[in-house]
């Protein structure tokens, strides 16, 4: 059994809590900046590297791949192994593949980089989550959880921000350079704030269940990533979808059968674990997906460079604080299920506004105003509503179960959303396109950007009617991707009723934790 040791009694917690705090939602903004800042660089990347739309795509989405496909057995090795460690190990590899990704020439390099970027990630973000949990005592555990899960909501605007700035004068590569000093400055910091914990009673780490979990997450992943690429329906995806069905049956079938499963699937039929990372992943196919496109809208159909869009992604932002900065009081008088239904009610209304942004910025700034505020309100309680659905023991399998939702939301709705408004954007470009040079051609449907690139080319007569057309057809496929968004998003608003007033735990508050510092000299209460 486990027993909290006198540091983490009520009133004895650990007293470097708070700095400690600082350090895991550092570490985690830096991850999930690590995927947003690159939303802003995909027009440098295709003109420096080049490289075409599908290559950015899977640029973008290498990282969330490897991050959903790992997670959990990361999260129980984490568990088992030393969580510090694991957070340790991951912010030195992202560190060291920020390096290879700076340094990296062609497009398949980059990939590469970002996959093993996503190696770490999945190190990271399990351990962040479990570590507020372990730290905090109950009465301060649903503030530590509101700030953790701000950061990551700011790091979507603060991520495009920060790539913005550092573009124009440095290149795209400057946004790898960036992590290099984070990360090492977290590694520091962690020696000094961060203490040892893990399940000293955990059984051996379940290989098989590890290896099935992966074989689910990685096909399932991918068949997302590909859809728009090779059709929904394609034999390629289609074969994805079913190796993951299958590799999830096998999932289940041995998760019954072992003695210690690594995910229990008890929990699954406790409706705060169930609900609330069913509704991270939907809310982040939304959100996500509407800053993808909301990214492509400034860059390619406004032409404003990198830093204005990172700039112009702040009220997204400035809307997660004061929705997080609100969501305390909400949820102490009404609990969590009106907060999270009016943030998604907020979601789906923010991305119904984008569908009018036919010109100027002022439509996007209030979708992502609106979509900021409502996502203050729904992200802290789902994520404490996943935790409040397992035991304390299994911290880092539940922070992975709820990171695996939100990594796989946000690969969806960058496929799904970029599928939409690609399919929108191609069947409205006039048939005259077709008697232009093959190399042009696909130019042209390729995106926006290379509509341009080839109206560049031609003379004003021709170049005129071109840009004309392609521009309506860019935001015809635009509108079509947020009433998709608003669609995802007011259904999850739907299943928000069924959401429990309160997230009641289902585990009990025991756990391990060596608060010794890394000098091994005993801290102080």
């Amino acid at each position: 059994m486990f027993s909290l040791p006198p540091s983490m009694s009520n009133d004895r917690a650990y007293p470097r809590r708070w700095p400690a705090l600082f350090v895991l939602s550092m570490a985690l903004l830096m991850v999930v900046a690590a995927n947003t800042s690159l939303t802003v660089a995909v027009t440098d990347i295709q003109q420096k590297l080049p490289a075409m739309t599908s290559q950015t795509r899977w640029i973008l989405d290498a990282y969330p791949l490897t991050v959903a496909s790992l997670l959990l057995l990361f999260g129980a090795a984490g568990d088992r192994y030393g969580r510090r460690r694991a957070l340790n190990l991951g912010l030195a590899g992202f560190g060291a593949a920020s390096v290879f990704a700076a340094l990296s020439t062609t497009p398949g390099e980059v990939i590469l980089a970002r996959a093993l970027m996503g190696v770490s990630g999945a190190l990271i973000m399990p351990a962040t989550l479990a570590f507020v949990r372990v730290l905090f005592p109950p009465s301060e555990r649903k503030t530590a959880v509101t700030i953790w899960s701000a950061s990551s909501g700011v790091a979507v605007a603060v991520g495009p921000l920060a790539a913005g700035a550092l573009i124009g004068p440095l290149g795209w590569q400057a946004i790898f350079w960036l992590n290099v000093p984070i990360a090492v400055m977290l590694l520091i910091l962690s020696a000094f704030t961060i203490p040892a914990s893990r399940n000293e009673s955990a059984p051996r780490l379940d290989v098989l269940g590890a290896l099935l979990a992966t074989a689910v997450l990685a096909p399932l992943t991918y068949g997302i990533i590909e859809g728009p690429t090779y059709g929904w329906f394609s034999a390629h995806v289609f074969g994805a979808f079913a190796i993951a069905t299958i590799a999830l049956a096998l999932f289940v079938a041995w998760e019954r059968h072992v003695a210690s499963p690594m995910l229990d699937l008890a929990w699954f039929s406790h409706r705060s674990f169930q609900m609330g990372a069913g509704l991270l992943a939907l809310g982040f196919t939304a959100m996500i997906g509407i800053v993808y496109i909301s990214v492509l809208f400034l860059q390619q159909h406004q032409f404003h460079g990198a830093l204005r869009t990172g700039t112009e992604l702040l009220p997204l932002g400035v809307g997660i604080l004061a929705g997080s900065a609100i969501n305390g009081p909400v949820v102490g008088r009404f609990g969590i299920r009106l907060p999270v239904l009016t943030g998604l009610l907020m979601l789906a209304a923010g991305s119904a506004v984008l569908a009018l942004a036919h010109s100027g910025y002022l439509p996007v700034a209030i979708s992502l105003a609106v979509i900021g505020l409502g996502a203050g309100l729904w992200l802290p309680n789902l994520a404490d509503a996943v935790l409040n659905g397992t035991p304390l023991a299994a911290s880092g399998v539940a922070g992975a179960t709820g990171d695996a939702a939100v990594e796989l939301g946000s690969a969806l709705g960058i496929a799904l959303l970029g599928s939409v408004l690609t399919s929108g954007y191609q069947s409205r470009l006039p048939a005259s396109i077709s008697q232009l040079p093959a190399a042009a051609h696909n130019a042209v449907g390729d995106s926006l950007l290379g509509a341009h690139a080839v109206a560049a080319r031609l003379p004003a007569l021709q170049a005129h009617p071109l840009l004309s057309a392609a521009d309506s057809a860019f935001v015809h496929g635009l509108t079509l991707a947020a009433v998709v968004a608003a669609g995802v998003a007011l259904a999850s608003a739907l299943l928000a009723i069924r959401m429990p007033r309160h997230a009641t735990a289902a585990g009990t508050e025991t756990g391990h934790l060596d608060t010794r510092a890394v000098v091994d000299v005993p801290v102080a209460a």
